[in-house]
């Protein structure tokens, strides 16, 4: 049974608080066959500074209470949140000291306007899945013009493919309960699960997933529905450094027999191809370019934002083979200025995988091309940050993973270092000794 004075304990710790006061205390003692339950209902007025004049103050009612159950105690409040809806959180304790100072902790926190903190406790990952998919995982909104992204994600639907993988593995699991030893779990499990193809899954594809849930997280945290995000108690789970490289870069040779292929059926892909050599651009921002983006006369083209995935704008110059070949194009075109550059888009992918077929080049990607004109344009000394801008980067390490150190890189530098001994060879013993201050007797 718990005493009265320490019932007065529980009230009179939460009663000296600025601006604030009691008005009202009553205290009910209940007995029963499990359990003895000491409460106070205290209607306490929540001052509020900012409020308008001519607003009455609400009043907001919380209970807390000492609830033993088997033996154990439970520190107990009930309040009504900011709708009036009835709601009651509680917590275990070792003993009633402890029991009574959780009460005064809840309470407190209630009266600093805390509630949503409160009901995290009772948050799941589903919880937190349902709100992230609904405020943030949506069609993306843009401006009249189309060059700024107001709202939504571009990537919405792969998105939900992401969040979908983490959303299986916690599903109704307490937010607060997740540590960083279940994240390990996930990664581990992810790794070891095949694709729908029954293929090894790559690590870069779960860095992905587990990037998603660290976003996810960081919502929860900046929420307030979780002190801290897991994955920042141990060590980085998502490694770069970890992923697989592809060192896939086409050779001149390769190029050429690539280009020398695209006759009949597959005349049109050799403009395409050499746009994406010769420009880097994506698949995506070339099979979208119009022809009031290109200018013939000054040999530029222009990259809307719109099409490009990270809806940054910009200029890109013209080699002379490819200004070529798009005036070719546009002398048999119709001229209209909103008309796709490269026509009719839709056996672009079969034509190319046709052409590796008969190259054998089965392990080379479209993107690839744009990996091709990073490392030729690095060969050529062309400044990291330049060759950046030019592939639409905003980030230098992003371009730095681009370039790829090849075969014909390697034997580059071996000769230039043949050269660097050649004009300057090492120092004989003798002339070591002699610089060291040892001379021969």
């Amino acid at each position: 049974m718990v005493s009265f004075r320490e019932f007065a304990m529980i009230a009179d710790s939460d009663y000296d608080r600025t601006h604030r006061g009691f008005r009202g205390k009553h205290l009910l003692l209940g007995v029963s066959s499990n359990f003895t339950v000491l409460s106070l209902i205290v209607h306490q007025t929540v001052h509020q500074r900012n409020q308008p004049k001519g607003n009455s103050p609400m009043a907001r009612v919380r209970t807390g209470s000492i609830e033993w159950r088997n033996g154990v105690p439970y520190a107990r409040v009930t309040f009504k949140d900011a709708t009036g809806k009835r709601k009651q959180i509680k917590r275990a304790a070792r003993n009633k000291s402890e029991a009574k100072q959780k009460v005064i902790e809840l309470l407190r926190m209630i009266d600093d306007g805390l509630e949503r903190v409160l009901a995290s406790h009772q948050m799941t990952f589903a919880d937190l899945v349902a709100f992230h998919l609904t405020n943030y995982v949506q069609p993306p909104k843009y401006s009249p013009n189309m060059e700024t992204k107001l709202s939504g994600m571009r990537s919405h639907d792969s998105m939900r493919y992401l969040v979908q993988a983490s959303a299986d593995f916690f599903r109704k699991r307490l937010l607060r309960s997740i540590t960083y030893t279940d994240l390990e779990l996930f990664k581990s499990q992810r790794l070891d699960t095949p694709t729908q193809y029954k293929r090894p899954r790559a690590v870069a594809s779960v860095n992905r997933e587990l990037s998603t849930l660290r976003r996810m997280l960081n919502v929860a945290k900046r929420n307030k529905w979780i002190l801290t995000n897991p994955f920042n108690d141990g060590e980085p789970l998502i490694l770069q450094s970890q992923e697989t490289r592809r060192e896939r870069i086409l050779t001149e040779d390769e190029e050429r027999k690539m280009l020398d292929l695209c006759t009949g059926r597959r005349t049109h892909l050799r403009p395409i191809l050499l746009t994406a050599l010769d420009t880097g651009m994506r698949r995506g921002e070339i099979l979208k370019l119009t022809w009031k983006e290109v200018s013939l006369e000054e040999r530029l083209i222009y990259v809307r934002a719109f099409n490009n995935k990270l809806m940054k704008a910009r200029w890109l110059a013209m080699t002379s083979r490819l200004e070529e070949a798009l005036k070719i194009l546009f002398d048999h075109s119709p001229k209209d200025p909103d008309g796709l550059v490269f026509g009719i888009k839709s056996n672009v992918r079969s034509s190319f995988r046709w052409i590796k077929r008969e190259l054998k080049l089965l392990d080379t990607r479209f993107h690839d091309l744009r990996h091709t004109t990073a490392t030729t344009l690095i060969r050529e000394h062309v400044p990291l940050q330049e060759v950046a801008r030019i592939l639409g980067h905003t980030q230098v390490q992003t371009t730095f993973r681009y370039v790829n150190s090849d075969i014909e890189t390697a034997r580059r530098a071996a000769e230039a270092l043949n050269n660097a001994k050649k004009s300057n060879p090492l120092a004989s013993p003798n002339d070591f000794q002699r610089g060291n201050g040892h001379t021969s007797s």
